[in-house]
């Protein structure tokens, strides 16, 4: 979930006793359940509700998604914010409270790392600055969804977890919609592996630091060639979570009509982040994905268009160091001038102890970040673009109610943060891709570490215009494909250094190209695909390295496997966690004598940092991290793999058992969709779901992407997936990763 690992310590000493009192609830047997039952929302049937200015009907399908009629836009948005905290209502008050920095309200002291990031980046702060200045239209349908949701919360029993935990929700209001956003866009930025960074490239010699900046390859695809003619005027110098998304046009479709996939990649979890929702009426039919807590949808499509994101990698955000008075921490320097910081003292209440006060000084760059994010030896300030007001719930409802790619790219205009690639495609014949969101203009190009800022020469200087970020109608290959790879080779537009790496958009491309015409059923395979092409350049590094080197038999039998192998990574393959336990050993044993054991751990977490430097390290062959510095000699590449192969296989004997033949992909890589209350038995039995095997890995299309520890894990993978042909809507597919409920007794939880 968004709001950190800080939240899933914090459950530890909650949960010892909320399982007691489980254990006590359950006793009772069929009572107990038949009590629990009585709880869920009534569904069914007739309400009458204040705030309606007309009857509006929903009907549940068979999965519990609510289709939902009504006459105008306000009584619309109403039963969908009904429905909606209906069915996900603690769902919605923690994403409310990690918003707000509240957390540590109801799970105890150990949120509170949490809520201090929450306080000092000022999530809520940002939201109260913004509703403001929403438009008219936009005010009206946050309050009628606010109201929703509290017609919501006052018809319907507590939700278990409310009682758990033993507290009542408070009334819902716009000011949390447009929070939830900012954190959601936080969560799709690059913060992590921009703080990883800071604290990792100073301490490290230039060639050793030049290594791990990325570079993404210049052979690797792009979305669009660059665009004529930027304006020098704008100073744009210098290099230009994940998903896939494509169109296929009317020409490369067997239908004759568009056709479009989307599977978003983020964190799983039980229920999903993601509740499936059908609206109907003031000019609206639209089907598809939106977030518990704001209304309309996000992803889908109408009558006539669909469309689907993947994030756009920017590069949103920069530290810059500042200087602070020495004698007074409250003035800090601006262009040889002494200024005062903005300082607050935020009040957070924490659950069985003193509330505390934490000092959050803010400047024009934005918060200092050190201490309470980043350890550093001087002040750092975040400047973040989800930091300024955005119109990001009209440009929804401007996409929903769009008829044309004209009037849907004018909607995209709005969006501020965060940063997506959006495909489309309508039943016109078009297909189309457009950048979207608010892309700084910086002085001197991107860089990853931090800025002087007492200056000013490394000051934003706005925003790129929407008209020159990348976009392009109807390429003539008839497809368009994004996968976070790289947008364009434009040099005079920086986006970003942290693309993902270019396997996916690569494989993608490959397989649409295998076809002439696609079907659903293709895309669908595509989606599921295991076959990342990395493996095609590191399976002969590996053999090479044993060319000419003596093993035991138990190496010369991993190798005559991985000869034979044809690269997929399926979950029961042992041949792909013969594959996956050395480079897990490679990255570990290229980089950790040099970080050492706290930063690599951070290192691996951090998007793919580890994994992308590899990449070019192995194309290079050579480099000063392949030698282990704890040994008199010099290692090198090939020595490396040899290591990381011998100690993989002693890695999976141990884990997999003695015989190769046994061994299994899905025993070591398994996917939990975990609920925040279900983390600690007996309570995981009944909030949470999994673990299941799965294949796959970072770098298939189909991503299941693990941190870099040994474990395996999967931390992120496509939590739903969307199929549309645009030649009618019984044609589509969805499929979302748990059910429609947020209830663990509700038939649609699972």
């Amino acid at each position: 979930m968004v709001y950190s690992v800080a939240v899933k310590r914090a459950l530890r000493l909650a949960l010892l006793g909320l399982a007691a009192l489980l254990l006590v609830s359950v006793a009772g047997g069929s009572l107990a359940a038949l009590w629990l039952w009585s709880r869920l929302p009534q569904i069914s049937g007739t309400l009458a509700l204040p705030g309606l200015e007309r009857p509006v009907e929903v009907i549940r399908d068979a999965w519990g998604v609510p289709h939902i009629y009504a006459e105008s836009l306000t009584d619309l948005v109403f039963a969908q914010g009904f429905v909606t905290a209906q069915d996900r209502p603690w769902q919605m008050d923690l994403l409310r409270r990690a918003a707000a920095g509240r957390l540590a309200e109801v799970l105890g002291p150990e949120a509170l790392a949490w809520d201090r990031l929450a306080r000092t980046v000022g999530f809520e702060r940002v939201a109260r600055a913004s509703l403001d200045r929403q438009e008219p239209e936009t005010r009206r349908v946050l309050e009628a969804y606010a109201r929703g949701v509290n017609a919501a919360l006052a018809l319907t029993p507590r939700a278990l977890e409310f009682l758990l935990l033993s507290y009542r929700p408070e009334p819902w209001e716009p000011l949390h919609t447009l929070a939830l956003g900012r954190v959601l866009a936080w969560e799709l930025s690059q913060w992590h592996p921009r703080l990883v960074l800071a604290k990792i490239l100073p301490r490290l010699d230039p060639r050793r630091r030049e290594d791990l900046v990325p570079i993404y390859p210049a052979d690797g695809p792009l979305i669009v060639a660059a665009p004529p003619g930027v304006p020098s005027a704008l100073g744009l110098l210098g290099p230009g979570g994940g998903s896939n998304s494509w169109a296929v046009g009317p020409e490369r479709s067997a239908s004759g009509a568009p056709l479009l996939a989307n599977d978003p990649h983020l964190p799983l979890g039980a229920p999903s982040r993601w509740y499936e929702v059908h609206l109907v009426g003031a000019g609206l039919d639209v089907y598809g994905f939106s977030i518990p807590g704001a209304p309309g949808v996000i992803i889908g499509a109408n009558a006539e268009l669909a469309w689907g994101f993947t994030n756009l990698m920017l590069d949103d955000l920069d530290l810059y160091r500042e200087r602070l008075h020495p004698e007074r921490e409250d003035l800090y320097e601006v262009a040889g001038r002494w200024e005062p910081l903005t300082r607050l003292a935020e009040r957070i209440e924490v659950r069985g102890r003193e509330p505390e006060t934490l000092e959050v000084r803010i400047g024009r760059h934005g918060p200092l970040i050190t201490p309470t994010l980043i350890q550093a030896g001087e002040p750092l300030a975040l400047r973040w673009t989800g930091h300024d007001p955005g119109q990001e719930v009209a440009a929804i409802l401007g996409m929903n109610r769009a008829r044309a790619w004209p009037e849907f790219r004018e909607a995209l205009r709005r969006f501020a943060t965060p940063a997506q690639s959006v495909v489309y495609a309508d039943r016109s014949g078009t297909i189309a891709y457009q950048a979207m969101g608010r892309v700084p203009v910086r002085p001197r190009g991107g860089t990853l570490a931090p800025l002087e800022g007492w200056h000013g020469r490394d000051d934003w200087r706005g925003w790129v215009p929407f008209d020159h970020l990348p976009g392009v109608v109807n390429p003539p290959a008839g497809v368009l494909v994004t996968a976070n790879n790289r947008v364009s080779a434009d040099p005079g537009l920086y986006i970003s250094h942290l693309w993902e790496p270019p396997d996916r958009a690569a494989r993608i491309r490959e397989l649409l190209e295998a076809k002439a015409k696609l079907t659903l059923d293709d895309l669908r395979a595509i989606q599921l695909d295991r076959r990342p092409p990395w493996v095609r350049r590191l399976v002969p590094l590996i053999l090479e390295a044993w060319k000419d080197a003596e093993g035991s038999g138990k190496v010369a039998g991993g190798l005559d496997l991985l000869k034979a192998w044809d690269g997929a990574l399926e979950p029961a393959s042992p041949v792909a966690a013969l594959f996956e336990a050395p480079v897990e050993e490679l990255l570990a044993q290229t980089f950790r004598d040099e970080l050492g054991e706290e930063e690599y751990r951070e290192f691996g977490r951090a998007w793919d940092l580890a994994g992308v430097a590899l990449d070019r390290l192995l194309a290079r062959g050579t480099s000063p991290w392949f030698d282990d510095v704890t040994t008199p000699e010099r290692e090198d590449l090939p020595e490396l793999l040899r290591r990381s192969l011998r100690a993989a296989l002693r890695t999976l004997e141990a884990r997999l058992g003695p015989d190769p033949a046994s061994w299994r992909w899905e025993r070591l890589h398994t996917v939990a969709l975990e609920h925040p209350l279900g983390r600690r038995r007996p309570l995981g039995l009944l909030f949470s779901l999994g673990p299941y095997g799965m294949g796959g890995d970072p770098r298939t299309v189909w991503k299941s992407h693990f941190y870099h520890d040994g474990r395996f894990r999967a931390t992120v993978a496509p939590s739903f997936r969307m199929l549309v042909d645009l030649g009618g809507r019984g044609r589509s597919r969805v499929v979302l990763t748990t059910g429609q409920s947020g209830h663990p007794l509700s038939r649609h939880y699972r």
